[in-house]
């Protein structure tokens, strides 16, 4: 006999609703997710299509009162907090505490999309400068040596970029579009 095959299971009990959208030849529907609940906290969810979206301040501050209350008690915890679900809350506090912590030692809390300095551009080709003949850079050394504040992603992607620059500039190329 036949069995359409059976979706892999999820850890936040969406095989459930997808099993229910699978059709006789195995195909899978896709199913709308309806709207989060006015004022549902985090992404990770528990429910099944729940709308993930940020935490805001006051989310932080209602987890903060949560946790002062019932301790870490995770599944009481995001049991009053609408639209989240214990692992949720656990890794907000978890960042939430990092960031004290890194505040506390005066470590400089990292900035999206800060640009670069032309003082930054020459340290970073001053600091890449001994890897040149080498094999490889060892951006994580510069990184951490130079740019704590910023993430081995950001280096490289610098480095590069310069590079890029600069080979157009010595070649008259225009840059893509």
């Amino acid at each position: 006999y036949e069995t359409s095959p059976k979706p892999p299971a999820s850890r936040d009990g969406a095989s459930a609703a997808m099993a229910s959208a699978v059709s006789d030849e195995g195909v899978v529907a896709a199913a709308p997710t309806p709207p989060a609940a006015a004022g549902t906290a985090a992404a990770g969810t528990a429910a099944a299509g729940a709308v993930q979206r940020r935490w805001t301040p006051s989310d932080d501050a209602a987890l903060r009162h949560q946790v002062e209350l019932l301790g870490h008690k995770w599944r009481e915890v995001s049991s009053q907090l609408p639209g989240t679900s214990a692992s949720s809350c656990k890794h907000r506090l978890t960042l939430l505490e990092r960031a004290e912590k890194k505040a506390a030692a005066g470590e400089p809390s990292r900035q999206q999309n800060v640009p670069w300095t032309v003082a930054e551009e020459n340290l970073l080709a001053r600091a890449v400068e001994p890897y040149l003949t080498a094999a490889s850079i060892d951006y994580s050394t510069i990184r951490s040596s130079y740019f704590a504040y910023r993430t081995k992603v950001e280096v490289v992607n610098k480095w590069r970029n310069m590079c890029t620059a600069q080979e157009r500039r010595l070649t008259g190329q225009k840059r893509r579009r």
